[in-house]
């Protein structure tokens, strides 16, 4: 079982694609938020997951809890919080490429580790692996948790996996984002990052970038059409991009790291991180090939 912790969301693209939010005819309601994504692709590839996340007591927050199960996540732990479930309004241009253009909610955050606590005693009982993002340090209730399970899943000896995923809009400074990348980076087992993440990080787009960050870790760097390449031990294992008929990009990164821990959290030795990152690879080209992050593994394109 691998744990997940992390923001849920209702995403909305503006349809049809191509449109900007205010030029919109209407708009596509789709489960979103990129830890939610990455529990929700582990369900897809039939790897048995639970996430932690909060929602509000509102309809937005039950559509997401139905979406979730239908695929087979665990949400025992997705709990109602205080505030609106998170919404978001997505713009996707002619290439596929998506850009966010608003976001109201505040329940994503209020998660707190008393409410974790009361609703599952031991969390990590029976966790092989534990898997969160940097969003869970942008502030409020849930970054508490998010540092006590980093924490605590490090000192029983679960492995750590972290998706940088930095949104430079929603922290105070560039300076607290790259705290919270070092700090996550020296706890985790696995370190991923898109070249844009470390862009917003202010540092070079390169693999050694990267590692400097999880020394410990290894260090998995998507390249988007370009694929991607990893750092395991002192050897640089590189992949190409599975080929794809691309809609819109919005899950990519999200696949990606879903079918990576699908094979390393249930394999380990030689051949294993070679398996993973083309277990990745593919789990991306079909995430790309549906409107919202989960739709083309869900089997759904429109």
């Amino acid at each position: 079982m691998i744990l997940l912790l992390g923001d849920l969301l209702l995403d909305l693209f503006a349809l049809p694609l191509g449109s900007t939010v205010d030029g919109a005819s209407s708009f596509a309601p789709r489960q979103g938020g990129a830890v939610a994504n990455v529990a929700a692709a582990l369900a897809c590839l039939g790897v048995p997951c639970r996430l932690l996340a909060g929602v509000g007591r509102d309809a937005h927050g039950r559509r997401l809890l139905r979406e979730l199960q239908a695929v087979g996540v665990d949400t025992s732990g997705v709990l109602p919080c205080p505030g609106a479930t998170g919404v978001v309004f997505l713009q996707v241009d002619e290439a596929g490429e998506r850009s966010f253009a608003g976001h109201s909610g505040g329940a994503e955050k209020a998660l707190s580790r008393q409410a974790i606590e009361e609703a599952l005693g031991d969390p990590l009982q029976g966790i092989r692996w534990f898997h969160t993002g940097s969003g869970v340090l942008e502030g409020g209730p849930l970054e508490e948790a998010g540092r006590w399970l980093v924490e605590e899943a490090r000192g029983r000896g679960v492995p750590v996996s972290v998706d940088l995923n930095i949104r430079r809009h929603k922290w105070s400074s560039r300076e607290r984002m790259g705290e919270a990348a070092r700090w996550l980076g020296e706890r985790s087992a696995v370190l991923r990052a898109s070249e844009e993440d470390l862009a917003a990080l202010g540092l070079p787009a390169e693999l050694d970038a990267l590692a400097s960050l999880g020394p410990g870790a290894v260090a998995v760097l998507t390249r988007g059409a370009r694929g991607a390449e990893a750092r395991v031990g002192g050897e640089t294992l590189r992949q190409g991009a599975s080929p794809a008929r691309v809609l819109e990009t919005t899950g990519a990164g999200d696949a990606f790291t879903a079918g990576l821990l699908s094979v390393v959290a249930s394999r380990s030795g030689p051949g294993a991180w070679g398996e993973a990152l083309r277990a990745a690879s593919e789990a991306a080209a079909r995430a790309v090939e549906g409107c919202g992050a989960t739709e083309g593994l869900r089997g759904g394109t429109r």
